[in-house]
C-alpha cells in the first residue's frame, strides 16, 4: 500500500486525473494479468475482446478519478465551544 502512495505522490495533475491514471494503471493490470488468470483470457479477449476490456478501463477511470476527488476533500473539522 505504501508503494502505491508513493506512486501516486509522484503522477502529474489535479487529485482527479492522478485518481484517474491510477485507476488505468490497475485496470492494465487487471487485464493483463487478473482476467488471464480468471480464464478470459489477455484483455478480456474469451469474455468478449476490446468491448469487455474497453469497459473495464472506463469503469477503472471513472472509478480512479471519484477516488482521487473524494480522497483529495478536506477533512471536515468540528468546532469546539
Amino acid at each position: 500500500m505504501a508503494a502505491g502512495r508513493r506512486l501516486y505522490a509522484r503522477l502529474p495533475g489535479s487529485p482527479a486525473i492522478r485518481g484517474g491514471i491510477w485507476g488505468i494503471v490497475l485496470g492494465l493490470v487487471a487485464q493483463t494479468v487478473v482476467m488471464p488468470m480468471v480464464g478470459a483470457g489477455v484483455f478480456s479477449s474469451a469474455m468478449g475482446g476490446g468491448m469487455a476490456a474497453m469497459g473495464s478501463m472506463i469503469v477503472h477511470l471513472l472509478h480512479g478519478s471519484l477516488l482521487g476527488v473524494i480522497a483529495s476533500a478536506p477533512e471536515r473539522r468540528i468546532a469546539h465551544a
